[in-house]
């Protein structure tokens, strides 16, 4: 799965442009630490997921994707069109 910036960016166009959303720049990008919790009484693990943004500078016209860093599984995907 994604190991760069841009391998992560490359992923989230893809599946922005299988939504049919508009792709706008600027983009930003990061690897983020997230909590995943199974349940109420099992132990927490930290994992990483890449978090991609469209129109990053401006409010509205905005795609987020969030995908799980290791196994490319979409956590998220959100078009704001305001």
């Amino acid at each position: 799965m994604p190991k760069t910036e841009k391998e992560a960016i490359e992923k989230a166009r893809f599946i922005v442009e299988k939504e049919g959303w508009p792709w706008l720049e600027p983009v930003k990008a990061g690897l983020w630490e997230y909590k995943e919790k199974k349940s109420l009484y099992s132990k927490s693990a930290y994992r990483k997921k890449w978090s991609v943004t469209t129109n990053y500078l401006n409010r509205g016209a905005n795609v987020k994707i969030s995908f799980e860093a290791e196994t490319g599984e979409v956590l998220e995907k959100v078009w704001s069109p305001r």
